[in-house]
């Protein structure tokens, strides 16, 4: 799966027609199971792979600073209230007396009619 992580993705910038493409994705299981074999047979094991690069010191270092961006974002904004009023969790607008969502067929009746004949 490393060619489909690098620049330019499984083609290449070459132009795989689909039905390569689905050819070279079916065998990968086939490819799998022989270097596994391969590797079992040498006895050689993977030396990095995607789950020991996540456990680095400085990978758990930004993984903490983005929860806690996540944390406060979700302080400010917490879509879990028992307020009742509608409101915006990105913004954190909330709802005044303009707001019509409850008559929203209403309000695009209304629209539609007066497009009548424009």
């Amino acid at each position: 799966m490393r060619n489909m992580k690098t620049s330019g993705g499984l083609t290449r910038g070459r132009g795989m027609s689909d039905s390569q493409q689905i050819q070279w994705l079916l065998s990968m299981p086939a490819c799998a199971d022989i270097s596994d074999a391969m590797h079992e047979f040498t006895d050689t094991d993977y030396i990095t792979n995607e789950q020991h690069k996540n456990m680095t010191v400085v990978r758990q270092k930004c993984d903490d600073k983005d929860t806690y961006k996540l944390l406060a974002f979700l302080q400010e904004r917490d879509p879990f209230t028992s307020d009742t009023s509608l409101r915006n969790i990105t913004t954190g607008v909330t709802e005044g007396n303009i707001v019509n969502v409850d008559r929203g067929i209403e309000v695009g009746n209304r629209i539609l009619k007066s497009m009548v004949g424009k």
